[in-house]
């Protein structure tokens, strides 16, 4: 939020979620740029639900905001649950999404979106859903958490039969078009990937070093 406010000029979709994760310098003025959109819709791809799909977004934070304008020019119905809904009304004020119960009801839902921070490292054996939580057999269950790649939500949901994508996917096409805005070159999603990967590990090294 602090770098919106301090942006000189922001793109269209930074300004209708009211945020930026990327600036670049242009002269005396900072342009600022959201690539949470783009990197979201990239890794989704063909496993995006048909227009008016219903699709189902934990949390009311940043990622939430983004996500849910992402979905919406998809043409997809678009629901916040959040546990505080004063936060998802927010959110669903800004974005034109519903609101709905926590936890989402099962069987309402073609794409599940958990833009919450929970399930992440070191916290990986917690789900943001109940235990027991109910998948329907080929619906999208779409973690944003990336440390662990593959996170308790996603194994739940892959026994289900669910199809499954995880944060590192977002994150890489985050990070391709944020160097592509800044240099004008896209790289490769193999050499970010690896770099992220190989950072995870690292950090995974150094808790475990801790923890003896």
């Amino acid at each position: 939020m602090q770098a919106f406010e301090h942006a000189d000029e922001c793109d269209a979709v930074s300004r209708r979620i009211q945020s930026v994760n990327t600036l670049r310098r242009d002269g005396p003025r900072w342009l600022g740029s959201n690539t949470d959109v783009t990197g979201f819709l990239a890794p989704l791809g063909a496993l995006t639900p048909h227009r008016g799909g219903r699709a189902v977004i934990l949390g009311a934070g940043g990622a939430a905001r983004s996500v849910s304008v992402a979905l919406a020019s998809a043409g997809l119905q678009v629901t916040i649950a959040a546990r505080r809904p004063d936060q998802a009304e927010s959110v669903a004020a800004l974005t034109g999404a519903a609101v709905g119960a926590w936890p989402p009801p099962p069987g309402s839902w073609d794409l599940l979106v958990n833009a919450t921070p929970v399930g992440t490292a070191p916290y990986s054996t917690e789900s943001p859903l109940p235990d027991g939580y109910p998948f329907r057999a080929g619906s999208v269950v779409y973690d944003l958490v990336y440390n662990p790649p593959y996170t308790r939500l996603l194994v739940d949901a892959e026994r289900a039969g669910c199809r499954t994508i995880g944060g590192l996917d977002m994150l890489v096409a985050q990070a391709q078009a944020q160097f592509d805005w800044w240099t004008g070159q896209r790289p490769a999603d193999r050499v970010l990937r690896d770099a992220a990967v190989a950072r995870l590990a690292a950090e995974r090294a150094l808790r475990a070093e801790d923890r003896r």
